[in-house]
């Protein structure tokens, strides 16, 4: 049998001596496997091995393996090297292995049934990892090193292809169900059972389920820009937490491109929603994507250094997220062989991770400078970034009130996306509508086209929130664009429709709680300075909207004062829809909270900046103006 060496780097056999892995020239290797040839004994296998090599080993990840040392393999182990996780007579081992569980022996399992019942045991009980498994198995959409899309085999990351095919295969997975689900112990669903099995299994079947288990749940992993995320996300999470931390070999010896794919699909993973877990699963995501990635060039690893940069800030610790970018930025600027569309890659994705951070400083200058400082290269990869950073320089400029700007950069995103068919841009459609129509609200329009921009921002709300639910993606997604809805109704003063869209919301995040109390609290100040105004106000219906407007504007000017961020423009706006109010009471405990409110607008005075985020809640300059131009009515006091 001719031996095809297109594409061999190194790949070396030694039967009854275990296996045995290295990167050398091609010569070398040719030479060595021509030298086993010539035994006899060793014919047989060195000519399966070609056929094996030709037709399993994906040839474009061996070329970029980092240099492996020659390593020998106990089979009795936990050591291993490549092969060993492609267990040859996995199969055998595994029925044998399911079958010598006195609990099972009477139980009917099929073949099938009893492979997957094993996988099973690796999954965490009580969630559907066995979907997971499945969309594992499947092609995954993934970055390739010239920054372009490529989808990959399960077998690319030494998933065994029959185990692959039975995944993919519904007739015998449903086969397998019935057949697993008709024992009298289901090993997925019980967690200790499971847990005694597999203590009990051999080193190397253990291993080998285990890194199955973690390789094809990171492929259910959704990658940003590259597949979107249809799967529940938080049985994902449990899913990729518990076979990763269950893995039971040494991520050293993994090879490079599986170390990367583990490493990526964590970072993926991390910035998804894990309730139980929360900011605990983010960082456990990182440490181990760090973990995985430790002796690869620095440029893979500053993907990572941007997701940990975003904990830190989530964190509160914003000099340690601006400190961590500085760190690993300079690392990799000595590397100059680092692929040039990964490293503009990730230079991108730093750009975005600077920028939060000065937004989160008030600092809008420097974060806009800090975007415009890239320069995204020609591949899609970098096409992915820049949409992403398109998206937050148009939110940057709303944030310093260049509303049109803020549109024209809006406008570009049509255009990266029709250039770019083969990505994915399905999560940023709703920020892209948010800053559509808070741009429209926002921007000062002569009075005969004030309606006209606000029905536009009320059109484009609708057509984005009907969308999202042809999609089934509801509640907590839709929140922010509700809550704008309302703020489009205030604006045209549709103050029921805007209230009860506020009444018939549970805000989870702290912003969309001070926006809720900012449009309450407005609504009901709106409607007492029109009641003042008028000849006759009713002095019962005054006191109880000054009341409810009172308790608004209070609960906004505790979650303000709790944010960090724009502590002078929009702080600055409650107080004095605050003295406003109070100019309405006589009572001590109010004039009390006068002099209070009167402090804090100096301090909020001292901390605006032309410089600093001025149009951070959408509509709320707008009410400032309308504040200003409302007449102290003080007369009306006595009769409030």
């Amino acid at each position: 049998m001719a031996i095809d060496w297109r594409g061999v780097v190194g790949f070396i056999c030694l039967p009854k001596f275990g296996y045995q892995w290295t990167k050398g020239h091609m010569k070398i290797c040719e030479e060595v496997l021509q030298k086993l040839s010539q035994d006899p004994t060793l014919k047989a296998t060195i000519s399966l091995l070609a056929l094996v090599v030709t037709h399993f080993w994906p040839w474009d990840y061996v070329r970029c393996h980092r240099q492996y040392t020659m390593a020998r393999v106990n089979p009795s182990g936990v050591n291993f090297t490549v092969p060993t996780l492609v267990l040859s007579n996995w199969k055998e081992k595994s029925l044998e292995a399911i079958r010598s569980e006195p609990a099972l022996r009477a139980c009917q399992l099929s073949d099938d049934g009893a492979v997957i019942a094993l996988l099973m045991t690796f999954a965490p009980p009580g969630c559907s990892s066995l979907e997971i498994f499945q969309r594992g198995a499947s092609l995954r959409r993934r970055w390739t090193r010239d920054g372009h899309v490529k989808d990959h085999e399960a077998s690319d990351y030494f998933i065994h292809p029959k185990v692959k095919d039975l995944l993919l295969d519904e007739t015998r997975v449903g086969d397998a169900l019935k057949s697993y689900q008709s024992t009298q112990f289901c090993l997925g669903s019980h967690a200790a059972f499971a847990d005694q099995f597999r203590h009990k299994l051999p080193a190397d079947v253990k291993l080998f389920w285990s890194y199955t288990a973690m390789v094809l749940t990171c492929g259910a992993i959704p990658w940003k820009s590259l597949t979107p995320v249809k799967i529940d996300y938080y049985a994902l999470n449990r899913c990729l937490h518990h076979t990763v931390a269950g893995f039971t070999g040494n991520v050293d010896q993994l090879p490079d491109h599986v170390r990367l794919e583990i490493a990526s699909s964590l970072v993926e993973a991390s910035r998804l929603p894990y309730p139980e877990l929360r900011l605990k699963w983010r960082k456990f995501a990182i440490d181990k994507a760090e973990e995985m990635t430790q002796g690869l060039p620095h440029c893979h690893r500053l993907h990572i250094a941007q997701a940990r940069s975003q904990l830190k800030r989530l964190q509160g610790d914003y000099e340690a997220a601006h400190k961590v970018l500085n760190t690993h930025s300079q690392e990799s600027d000595v590397e100059p062989t680092a692929p040039s569309a990964i490293r503009n890659f990730a230079d991108g994705l730093i750009a975005i991770q600077r920028c939060l951070n000065c937004l989160q400083r008030d600092e809008i200058s420097t974060a806009i400078d800090s975007l415009r400082a890239w320069v995204p290269g020609p591949t899609p990869m970098a096409a992915a970034v820049m949409f992403q950073s398109i998206l937050l320089l148009a939110k940057c400029l709303r944030f310093r009130g260049q509303f049109l700007e803020s549109q024209t950069q809006l406008t570009k995103l049509r255009k990266v996306e029709d250039k770019n068919p083969d990505l994915d841009f399905e999560e940023y459609r709703r920020d892209w509508a948010y800053e559509s129509a808070a741009s429209l609200i926002e921007q000062v329009f002569p009075e005969e086209e004030a309606e006209h921009r606000l029905l536009k921002a009320e059109h484009r709300l609708h057509e984005e929130l009907n969308r999202m639910k042809s999609k089934r993606i509801t509640y907590p997604k839709d929140v922010p664009l509700r809550l704008l809805l309302a703020e489009c109704f205030f604006a045209q003063e549709k103050y029921a429709k805007a209230e009860e869209i506020c009444h018939n919301l549970t805000c989870e995040l702290k912003f969309d709680r001070l926006h809720r109390q900012i449009i309450l609290a407005k609504i009901n100040h709106a409607k007492l300075l029109a009641t003042t105004s008028t000849d006759c106000p009713v002095p019962d219906e005054c006191r109880s909207l000054r009341d409810k407007a009172l308790a608004h504007w209070m609960e906004a000017g505790k979650l303000i004062t709790s944010t960090s961020q724009n502590e002078g423009h929009s702080s600055l706006v409650v107080y004095l829809s605050l003295m406003n109010l109070f100019s309405h009471c006589e009572d001590t405990a109010s004039q009390e909270a006068r002099k209070s409110t009167g402090r804090s607008i100096e301090r909020a005075q001292l901390g605006q900046s032309d410089q600093g985020v001025k149009y951070w809640i959408p509509g709320l300059m707008s009410w400032k103006k309308k504040l200003s131009l409302a007449e102290p009515l003080i007369d009306q006091r006595s009769k409030l």
